[in-house]
């Protein structure tokens, strides 16, 4: 379905959900849970704005405003990590962090997840709306087609990535949890680079991830770790050819839900529509 809607249409949508009991669209931050992420909303009638509140230990921000509350699927989203953003698995530093939810893939009553598949699917729809097809052969390109349906389909592990890692046997979810970061890195890493470069890259990367550490983030030794692979990464993208060095590792410290990052108190500012 297409999204360049009649602004009636929009308009009937709207009205028939003022007075419901407050819908939100719930966005969450994860590469894991991130908190101190600021979502902001473009949506395709024009709707712009940007929530005063942060995410905090759980990684979600409510989205009240009343076009991406009611119609999240006509939007895009941006999640944008301030200056103490942080990963809550273990202590990571995520200021500066962009995390897209391209239009099409938000679903109304459900947590959508901004993370760095998400990211590298916009990025590849290149202005085109979100479909499984193109999800699809994104996991397939990034080496994780063999986890579609292990216990999570491709729209769960899009739509709520933290759950669907959770519910993939051991080996696929630390596959997942690899791939992910990865990601992320080569994506800051590498600005300029391509889709094609960008997910070409995160594979050959992760790939190198996993075969060191297949119980990631756990070591091997019962301790968990991260670890920083934008050099890495921007080597192999520079040099599909490069041999991949993997970085030492760094122990997790993670952060006590009480520590993490909050934001104001007030709601959405912007283009918002009331219902």
């Amino acid at each position: 379905m297409k999204y360049k809607m009649l602004s009636a249409v929009i308009a009937t949508a709207l009205l028939s959900a003022c007075g419901s009991d407050d819908p939100s669209s719930d966005i969450k931050s994860f590469d894991p849970i991130v908190a101190g992420m600021q979502v902001s909303y473009d949506c395709t009638d024009g709707s712009q704005g940007t929530v005063s509140t942060l995410s905090g230990a759980d990684g979600i921000v409510k989205v009240t405003d009343s076009v991406p509350a009611i119609l999240p699927e006509t939007c895009e989203f941006t999640s944008v990590g301030l200056s103490n953003a942080v990963d809550m698995s273990n202590g990571k530093s995520m200021a500066g962090v962009s995390y897209v939810i391209p239009v099409g893939m938000a679903v109304a009553g459900k947590i959508v997840t901004a993370s760095p598949l998400s990211t590298l699917l916009a990025k590849t729809l290149n202005g085109e709306e979100y479909s499984e097809e193109a999800a699809t052969q994104l996991l397939t390109d990034l080496g994780l087609g063999d986890l579609i349906n292990k216990g999570a389909s491709v729209a769960e592990i899009f739509l709520d990535t933290d759950t669907a890692a959770n519910a993939l046997p051991a080996s696929e979810k630390s596959k997942l949890l690899a791939t992910t970061a990865v990601v992320s890195d080569t994506i800051v890493a590498n600005p300029d680079a391509t889709a094609e470069q960008l997910t070409t890259g995160s594979e050959k990367v992760s790939a190198a991830v996993f075969a060191d550490y297949p119980e990631y983030p756990d070591n091997g030794n019962g301790t968990d770790i991260y670890l920083d692979v934008k050099e890495a990464s921007k080597a192999v993208v520079e040099d599909p050819n490069a041999i991949v060095e993997v970085p030492d590792e760094i122990i997790a410290v993670p952060v006590e839900p009480e520590d993490a990052p909050t934001g104001g108190t007030g709601g959405n500012t912007g283009g918002g529509t009331g219902g």
